[in-house]
């Protein structure tokens, strides 16, 4: 499974509550703060996810002194295929084009002038230019 959205929920100590708690291993009295980060694409790497679980951890400004829990959470899964390497849930930008020509007319266009001959040198010389540039002596006398 990979996700495409990741949330981490904090548990910090209460203002009035005591900086050790009175159970060992306990949390005692806490307030909770949550944020979630959208992915984008759903995905399963470790170092994607752990760089924006940092980025929201330290977007939360919390003293560590006063964290007492951790909890990690994702949603929005979709069935992971390590065989399969094409992304279906890829997001995609709808471009179009002016005047509402369609991406089909434009590529027959481009077709068509590349069918059109080239200009030859009997042409060139109708229309009075030279059949190849002349090159400029690079002697010294």
């Amino acid at each position: 499974m990979a996700g495409s959205t990741v949330s981490l929920k904090l548990a910090i100590r209460h203002p009035d509550a005591p900086v050790e708690p009175a159970k060992y291993l306990g949390m005692g009295l806490c307030t909770f703060q949550s944020r979630s980060s959208r992915l984008g694409v759903a995905t399963r790497d470790s170092g994607k996810l752990g760089s924006e679980l940092k980025y929201m951890w330290r977007f939360m400004n919390i003293n560590p002194l006063d964290l007492r829990g951790v909890g990690v959470s994702m949603s929005k899964l979709v069935k992971y295929d390590p065989g399969n390497r094409s992304v279906s849930n890829q997001m995609k930008l709808d471009f179009k084009l002016k005047d509402n020509k369609t991406f089909d007319s434009v590529n027959q266009h481009i077709a068509d002038s590349r069918l059109k001959p080239p200009v030859t040198s009997s042409k060139k010389l109708a229309m009075g230019l030279p059949d190849s540039p002349k090159r400029a002596s690079t002697r010294r006398y």
